[in-house]
């Protein structure tokens, strides 16, 4: 079997047709000489079945032809990395370009024709001159460019659809039109910024639940619910500066959220994003604000002030500190004095960054495996000291509204948690000697 054809030379079918019918004419007119080569068009199942006919065993290969070489030094393994931006483009466009077909399926809004340009461009990109990153620059470019036409169109399609299913689906209304939010890849959603309140709804294509860690670019701070309507935690971590400092990278957000959902099979989910912050108005008890007098944190979950710190650490024949800095206005110094029974903790904290328009309450919390059983004892007037349990009341039926401050209590000078053998006090700085 001889193959016909060549890349980059099979341009004129006319001419190559004419010459191959020359070739099978002048080559089968040597057989009356004795030739017993007979040249004829045909198929590799043709040629298989002519080869099954012969009635002989023929050598088998099970392995394939990777890595290709051509010549010594010439091994064909640079096109699986080549242009690696148009590769991910296409992977992300076939993802939409799957998504669009089947929400137009299953919502039934009959928006097939908005659904073409993405797959002819999809077509159109699977030429081994193009997903391969063969090809010119300037070709690539016009590669993407279609790409990018098509999503567009059919992310109207995407649109429609769950604007029909959505309501139907969520036990939340629906804020705002969706989007889609392309540059993801880069911590980039230019539409949500600076919005007090948004919508994520992420679709299974699969026929299985799937995990997903979704991570979410803001500039404020948010409640995140799920679509019953509960609140569900999530990390809020920054953006690392490798990623704030790509070149085009237009977005102002310098955090993000992550959380962990399950998707349903074939089916979508939707979070409701709430900016967090309380009016204070006191028109209604959960519009109650922190403030001068009431302190009333948004999550029950401490954030660190910084999830990196610096350690500086001093020995003496007095004194061994360690001063831990967490960010410009956050440190501590932890010290241990020769002969003290006590370690001595001071913090330094300020000014405490409110560009956000959120307001922070700081702490430092002490982790201890003793089992307190819920009891600490905190003293009432620098000498009298009660026993307290978290969110129990001795006299009255305690209903619990808020598990954070209303488990505080003023500390004039001392409070303390024990077991059986343990006891852990902390001493406040009013106990220094004059």
């Amino acid at each position: 079997m001889m193959t016909m054809g060549k890349d980059f030379q099979y341009e004129n079918a006319n001419m190559w047709f004419q010459n191959l019918d020359k070739l099978i004419k002048y080559v089968n007119a040597q057989q009356p000489n004795g030739s017993d080569v007979n040249v004829f068009y045909s198929t590799p199942s043709c040629y298989l079945y002519a080869l099954n006919k012969v009635g002989r065993e023929w050598t088998s290969k099970t392995d394939d032809f990777f890595p290709l070489g051509d010549t010594p030094h010439g091994f064909w393994t640079g096109y699986f990395t080549s242009r690696p931006s148009l590769k991910r483009y296409e992977r992300h466009a076939n993802n939409i370009l799957q998504v669009a077909r089947q929400l137009n399926a299953l919502s039934q809004i009959n928006l097939r024709s908005n659904i073409f340009n993405l797959s002819e461009a999809m077509g159109v990109v699977q030429h081994h001159d193009a997903i391969s990153g063969t090809e010119k620059q300037h070709v690539a470019n016009d590669y993407a460019q279609r790409l990018s036409e098509g999503v567009d169109i059919a992310a109207d399609v995407i649109n429609n659809a769950y604007a029909k299913l959505l309501p139907n689906q969520s036990k939340v209304p629906m804020t705002a039109p969706q989007f889609l939010c392309q540059y993801s890849n880069i911590s980039e959603c230019l539409p949500i910024e600076g919005q007090d309140r948004f919508t994520l709804t992420l679709w299974n294509p699969t026929i299985h639940s799937v995990t997903h860690h979704a991570r979410v670019p803001v500039t404020k701070e948010y409640w995140i619910r799920d679509p019953m309507g509960s609140i569900i935690p999530a990390e809020y971590l920054p953006i690392p500066d490798t990623t704030k400092n790509i070149p085009g990278r237009k977005s102002s957000a310098q955090n993000q959220y992550i959380f962990t959902i399950l998707l349903p099979a074939l089916g979508f989910s939707t979070y409701y994003f709430k900016v967090k912050s309380f009016p204070g108005n006191s028109s209604l008890p959960e519009f109650q604000a922190s403030g001068a007098y009431v302190f009333r944190p948004l999550t029950s979950k401490t954030q660190p002030v910084s999830i990196t710190r610096m350690i500086i650490c001093t020995k003496t024949e007095t004194v061994q500190s360690a001063m831990i800095v967490f960010n410009e206005w956050a440190s501590q110094e932890v010290s241990l004095f020769r002969g003290a029974p006590t370690v001595e903790v001071e913090w330094t904290v300020g000014p405490i960054p409110i560009d956000d328009d959120v307001g922070k309450e700081i702490v430092v919390r002490y982790d201890t495996d003793i089992e307190s059983a819920s009891k600490y004892y905190t003293d009432a007037n620098g000498r009298q000291v009660l026993e307290r349990i978290r969110d129990y009341r001795p006299t009255w039926n305690y209903s619990v509204v808020e598990n954070v401050s209303g488990n505080y209590y003023p500390i004039n000078s001392r409070i303390w948690i024990k077991d059986g053998t343990r006891q852990l006090t902390i001493l406040t700085g009013n106990n220094d000697a004059d």
